[in-house]
């Protein structure tokens, strides 16, 4: 009996022994886990495609080792602020509530230097803004997503950064703090709002406030939304401009309407501000804007990037009548954009209603136009499958300036088989670029032409 016991104590002693090995091994090897690159990294990186395949795996096999160990001692090295970031982010990955507790501790208003680098554009910030960076935008591969507790657990820390004064200080990360709030924290944002308008007359408020109120929109009542709409869009500042006028919809009333009529005859606006404003007044007034747009157009002959815009929202809402004045940016004096840009206008408005308009716009252009709007007519005769006005086309595809000329020239022969564009065949299979040449050879067997 006695033998027995001491066999059975020496299996358990044994069998604990082989357990805190294991436990053991199992324990150093997950404290264990390499961070030393880490220390050596000087940017914060936000998109894993901007990273060398290697050091993503790295940074993405620590994030997801949920090694608490490692990702408090990366938070510890508070001479790298690199280092903190990764250390929060693998918090934020694997244990929300230990994050909150650094969140309390104030690193998301840290003022260490550092640079991330965002769409492979390098930025000089702080810490501070990194990690609200981090929770706002949540990269999948960096911080999984805000859930329901994490934001009842971190509300009154984020109001409280919010009511700090020294933030106007600091515009960008003022921003992205307000943008934070609206999308994220609805409650927080609508607390916000709702002080500024019971307390405070919108004349009366400060520019910075004024800012904050205008990215807050969505969550004013309908009863105050006008008012503080149309007081908002009298404001000189850009950036009140512009977060006012992207919360402008359809639904918005004859009161805003009258407003932005208003607007879109003032030249004075900058041209981020002049291309929203011309698309929020098409938007609320449909075809009916486009007379006063005309005018628009006209003031801002020389601005590239409005009529480009303008132009789109002929597309979308206009109708043959406009076509005589479309043409007019055709011209030389315009940008090849613009030039193909406004032919695709007036196909896609005019071809049903009236295409006599688009076989002369399509004429004109294959004559005088440049080689990209020129091609672009061609192609459109390809397109629908339009045999006409062929000693024109065949006229113009025979400069064959370029290989894209000659592509469209190959191919507008093989959609018709014209036979009389022997010279064209002829001279293309003798072309330097062999993808050119050896089509030329193709279709000339095909549509027998010797060589």
């Amino acid at each position: 009996m006695h033998i027995k016991n001491n066999i059975i104590i020496f299996f358990s002693v044994t069998a604990i022994f082989s357990a805190l090995f294991v436990n053991f091994i199992v324990i150093k090897s997950f404290t264990m886990i390499d961070i030393n690159f880490i220390s050596n990294m000087k940017e914060i990186y936000f998109d894993n495609k901007d990273i060398d395949e290697n050091l993503y795996k790295e940074i993405s096999g620590l994030l997801n080792s949920g090694n608490s160990n490692a990702f408090k001692k990366l938070l510890e090295d508070v001479g790298n602020p690199v280092s903190q970031f990764y250390g929060f982010a693998g918090f934020m990955k694997s244990n929300k509530i230990t994050a909150i507790e650094y969140l309390k501790s104030g690193i998301m208003e840290s003022p260490k230097k550092v640079k991330i680098i965002i769409n492979k554009t390098p930025l000089n910030t702080t810490l501070g803004y990194a990690i609200l960076l981090l929770l706002n935008k949540n990269p999948d591969w960096l911080a999984t997503q805000l859930n329901d507790e994490f934001i009842r657990l971190t509300d009154k820390i984020i109001l409280n950064i919010y009511n700090k004064g020294e933030l106007s200080s600091n515009p960008d990360y003022k921003n992205q703090l307000v943008s934070m709030i609206q999308n994220k924290y609805p409650s927080i944002a609508s607390d916000i709002i709702n002080d500024f308008v019971s307390t405070k007359n919108i004349f009366d408020m400060s520019i910075n406030e004024k800012k904050d109120v205008s990215m807050l929109l969505k969550m004013i009542d309908d009863q105050s939304r006008t008012k503080i709409i149309v007081s908002l869009l009298k404001e000189k500042d850009e950036s009140i401009l512009l977060n006012t006028l992207n919360f402008i919809n359809t639904d918005d009333n004859t009161t805003i309407n009258k407003m932005l009529d208003d607007m879109i005859q003032t030249t004075s606006y900058s041209d981020s501000v002049k291309r929203l404003l011309l698309n929020k007044y098409a938007l609320t007034n449909k075809g009916q804007s486009l007379p006063k747009l005309i005018k628009f157009m006209l003031q801002n002959d020389t601005n590239h990037s409005l009529i480009l815009e303008a132009i789109q929202v002929f597309e979308k809402y206009g109708d043959d009548s406009y076509w005589a004045f479309l043409t007019r940016y055709l011209g030389g004096q315009y940008s090849v954009e613009i030039n193909n840009r406004v032919l695709t206008a007036i196909t896609n408005i005019s071809w049903k209603s009236n295409p006599d308009n688009v076989y002369s716009t399509l004429i004109f252009t294959i004559r005088r136009s440049n080689f990209s709007t020129a091609i672009l007519a061609i192609n459109f005769y390809i397109k629908n499958n339009i045999s006409s006005n062929q000693s024109i086309i065949l006229t113009r595809l025979r400069e064959l300036d370029n290989d894209d000329i000659k592509k469209t020239a190959l191919k507008y022969i093989e959609q018709f088989n014209i036979t009389s564009a022997t010279d064209i065949i002829i001279n293309l299979s003798k072309d330097g670029n062999s993808e050119i040449k050896n089509a030329a050879i193709k279709l000339a067997g095909k549509l027998n032409i010797p060589l």
